[in-house]
C-alpha cells in the first residue's frame, strides 16, 4: 500500500500517525489502476468485491453463482 500512498502524495508519517486511513487515500480513484474519477471516467462498484473501479477495470460479464443473471466484475476478481 506504500506505493499507492506515494503515488497520491501521502507521506509514510501520515499513515503511521493515523491521520490518513487507506480508504481516504484511494477515495476518488480506481483502486486497481489509480486513475482519478471524473465526469468522463466515472466509478462503479464490482459486483463481487464491492470496491470502486473505473470503466476500464470493470468490464467482465459473468454469470452470478447459482443464477442465470450476468453480473459485472473487475479485472482483479476476474483474474
Amino acid at each position: 500500500f506504500d506505493k499507492t500512498a506515494a503515488f497520491l502524495g501521502v507521506s509514510p508519517q501520515d499513515m503511521k500517525d493515523g491521520d490518513i486511513t487507506p480508504k481516504e487515500i484511494v477515495k476518488g480513484h480506481c483502486q486497481l489502476c489509480m486513475k482519478s474519477f471524473s465526469f468522463f471516467n466515472s466509478s462503479s462498484k464490482c459486483s463481487m468485491c464491492r470496491e470502486s473501479r473505473c470503466g476500464d477495470c470493470l468490464k467482465h460479464k459473468v454469470l452470478a453463482p447459482g443464477s442465470k443473471k450476468k453480473i459485472t466484475i473487475c479485472d482483479g476478481c476476474y483474474g
